[in-house]
């Protein structure tokens, strides 16, 4: 990776040269006997519009993507009607699914960390979409549950047991990620002493539905879960999950730290190599905590959709913005984290790594699964035109962003990729050279 490399600050020059010879910097293991690097990519999957429901968290994304300066960061399986300018997607049709799929396998993604909403909701339809897919290539894309707190918790430990159940019965699937042996991997987000309604239980109610799920899981034939805790601050996290495991008697029922995303970006935009480097001393910060870590890894930050077009779940957001990185200075980063956890492997025994993210196209810019390729060839018959976009409200110096518009057999307009000279379908890409190279393409 010579040319990544020289787009690093020194401070991942320094890391990456501690574990030369200590591990390839492809996902194969450090020898014969070692467990692979795994890669995780987080999907939140509010990309389902169906619905006529205004407030429906699928319409309300496609109003925060619908001003034509944000277009490129529409999914490329997106439709803008001519008429209105209105526009729909769905994440969880089949051939969307298995389209991505094989994407995520070519670039060497072991598994997605869904995030987990009630199975009758618009955001859980990606997920049963990918459980009943066909796609041969299912078989090498695992699966892990993402659980936030505000749906976890919400009923209290009265509603939990429904909610075990149906975890334990996905933590059964051949598909399920585990870890360390048996040990489905699960994340927690948004992790709140008070979560379940009992403000004087302390951390015992946590410590209650914990145990619960542990029992369920080995009753399904794993072994307990492998529970990691995802924090904005490594003390925090670290008395959480003192604190839950204390109120178990110290029976470890949370293992780990890691992270949603990382922090450090600015109205002004961050560098990248700013970014990227603040993203190694959180993994030491999490590291020094004595608890396992699984390392955060963005593919970027940008909200400024959400600043332009609020969103009802977090009605007023920064305008901040990481400078969107290379492709090289991505697959760099990705390769860092390798050389991080090949440096600190009693803090990563899972060997686990967790990108952000699949697919939050309104608030990661570096989209990390385009459809470029496959989007030229869907669209050959219908004429493509290239086209700049506006870009006089962005403080950037980058060139304007350009989209591929694609008239349909609708009179309407499918958004077929960003070209390759503005990133596009070249981040996951940048992924895979690290992650999986040629010789070891599906």
């Amino acid at each position: 990776m010579p040319a990544a490399r020289a787009l690093l600050p020194a401070a991942l020059l320094a890391l990456l040269a501690a574990a030369d010879g200590a591990i390839s910097l492809a996902n194969r293991a450090d020898d014969a006997a070692a467990t692979p690097m795994l890669w995780g990519a987080i999907r939140w999957d509010s990309f389902v519009n169906s619905s006529s429901d205004p407030g429906d968290p699928g319409q309300i994304t496609a109003r925060v993507l619908r001003p034509a300066i944000w277009h490129d960061r529409l999914p490329w399986y997106s439709y803008i009607d001519p008429v209105s300018g209105n526009v729909t997607f769905d994440d969880s049709a089949p051939a969307v699914i298995d389209t991505e799929i094989a994407q995520s396998v070519a670039a060497g993604i072991d598994h997605w960390a869904f995030d987990v909403y009630p199975p009758d909701s618009d955001l859980s339809s990606a997920l049963y979409a990918y459980l009943n897919s066909s796609s041969p290539l299912k078989a090498q894309l695992f699966f892990c549950l993402l659980l936030q707190t505000s749906w976890l918790a919400s009923g209290g430990l009265a509603a939990w047991p429904a909610k075990v159940a149906l975890y334990a019965a996905h933590f059964a699937r051949a598909e399920y990620r585990t870890v360390l042996g048996n040990r489905p991997l699960v994340y927690l987000f948004a992790v709140d002493e008070g979560a379940w309604g009992n403000a004087t239980a302390g951390w015992a109610d946590w410590a209650d539905a914990l145990t619960q799920l542990a029992d369920a899981s080995r009753a399904a034939g794993r072994g307990a879960p492998y529970v990691v805790i995802q924090t904005w601050d490594a003390s925090q996290g670290a008395a959480q999950v003192a604190g839950i495991n204390a109120a178990a008697g110290n029976s470890r029922l949370v293992s780990g730290l890691s992270s949603y995303a990382l922090l450090g970006a600015t109205d002004a935009g961050t560098p990248w190599d700013t970014f990227a480097a603040a993203g190694v001393q959180f993994w030491d910060s999490l590291a020094a905590t004595g608890v396992d870590v699984i390392p955060p890894v963005a593919a970027g930050w940008d909200n400024r959709p959400r600043n332009m077009t609020p969103v009802p779940w977090e009605p007023y957001v920064e305008p901040a913005y990481v400078v969107m990185p290379t492709p090289a200075q991505l697959g760099a980063f990705i390769a860092a984290a390798q050389a991080w956890t090949a440096t600190h492997a009693a803090s990563n025994p899972a060997r686990c790594h967790l990108l952000s993210a699949l697919n939050e196209y309104d608030e990661v810019r570096a989209r990390a699964a385009g459809g470029a390729g496959r989007a030229r060839v869907r669209h050959a018959h219908a004429g493509c035109t290239d086209r700049a976009l506006s870009t006089t409200t962005l403080p950037s110096s980058s060139p304007p962003p350009r989209v591929r518009v694609c008239a349909s057999s609708l009179q309407g307009h499918y958004i077929g990729a960003v070209l390759p000279e503005h990133g596009g379908n070249a981040r996951l890409e940048a992924i895979g050279a690290v992650l999986r190279p040629a010789a070891q393409q599906p």
